[in-house]
């Protein structure tokens, strides 16, 4: 590794944070200036109005990060063509800043813009042509290809936006999700890594203004992007040695608080398509645990249960199979506590 490819890097990344503080901090003047706020309602996790559409700020400084590797020739895995994919679906998902912006669209336009998003991809990019699990290795898709990745993509696009419910979740989130990704790539000898460590470092510069008490929201353009991005690094690193289950291990809390909390309330015949407050950490929230206290208990089941899809990456997979199991053991423990309070109440 040469020194121009270490300095190019670290100006990305650099850039990448710069450009997305600096972003998000004249969003947040901007906001105040013509109201695009953030009303609170009885769902809200606040109670006074704040700034919307920081997830500008994410996106700017993603693409300056990704705009010093273009210009430097240093970045290898832009050759490859699929961050200019990217390009373009970001281009599509920046119409949810009219729903941000008091503009609210309804559930099937949301949905629409990720389909077409998602069709971008489908139509331009790679896609799952297997998928690698546990004990069983690649199991070939054949002509559910094209399904499973749009399934993946549309999952992970939501379950961002479902989790974004509280001070700095999700870009704490972002972060550790993304420096734990660009290790896995880096150890892989994937140059994806360098698209890990940006992310990561947008949401950094988005979260100086985000920590408890939040300055300013990211708001669904933000979050939708950031679960594209990370679904997009999911497709692109199965194909290149990244199994995928490792990946969906890695992202195992904001997995399973979805799924868990969709799973639950379409058994009690509830409208999963109408804004709640059941997710794990909006319970933990009405227990008065305080926002940092809650981000910083998701912050380390992320890392137990991405450390444990490192280990097993490493090549110690009973030992990190077995990390793995103990941050999921967290997890139903804690929804286990969480519903016998309720009952209990």
């Amino acid at each position: 590794m040469d020194n121009a490819f270490i300095g190019t890097t670290l100006a990305s990344i650099a850039a990448a944070f710069l450009t997305g503080c600096g972003v998000t901090r004249a969003v947040v003047w901007a906001a105040q200036r013509w109201r695009i706020l953030d009303l609170p309602n009885e769902r809200s996790a606040h109670t006074c109005p704040i700034p919307t559409l920081g997830g500008l700020g994410v996106i700017s400084g993603f693409w300056a990060g990704v705009g010093v590797l273009l210009g430097s020739g240093q970045g290898k895995v832009l050759a490859e063509g699929s961050v200019w994919i990217m390009l373009g679906c970001t281009v599509v998902l920046l119409v949810l800043v009219f729903d941000d912006s008091g503009r609210p669209l309804k559930v099937g336009g949301k949905l629409t813009l990720q389909f077409l998003s998602v069709g971008c991809w489908l139509y331009w990019g790679p896609r799952f042509e297997w998928i690698s699990l546990p004990l069983v290795g690649k199991v070939a898709l054949g002509g559910w290809s094209w399904l499973v990745t749009a399934l993946w993509f549309i999952w992970l696009e939501n379950i961002f936006n479902f989790m974004d419910g509280i001070d700095g979740m999700t870009a704490i989130q972002t972060m550790a999700v993304g420096c734990v990704l660009a290790a896995c790539f880096w150890q892989l000898g994937n140059p994806l890594w360098q698209v890990a460590a940006i992310l990561a470092a947008a949401a950094a510069g988005f979260l100086v203004f985000n920590f408890p008490p939040a300055r300013i929201f990211m708001g669904d353009v933000g979050s939708v992007f950031i679960g594209f991005i990370i679904a997009a690094l999911g497709v692109l690193g199965e194909g290149s040695g990244l199994p995928l289950w490792i990946f969906v291990a890695i992202l195992g809390y904001y997995i399973f608080d979805s799924t868990y909390t969709i799973a639950r309330r379409t058994l009690r015949g509830e409208n999963v398509l109408q804004a709640h407050r059941q997710h794990l950490y909006q319970q933990l929230d009405q227990r008065d645990w305080g926002h940092w206290r809650i981000d910083l208990w998701a912050l380390l089941l992320t890392l137990l249960l991405a450390g444990g899809g490192y280990i097993c990456l490493s090549g110690w997979f009973t030992i990190g199979a077995g990390v793995i199991v103990a941050g999921g053991g967290v997890l139903i423990g804690t929804s286990l506590w969480l519903w016998h309070e309720e009952k209990g109440n």
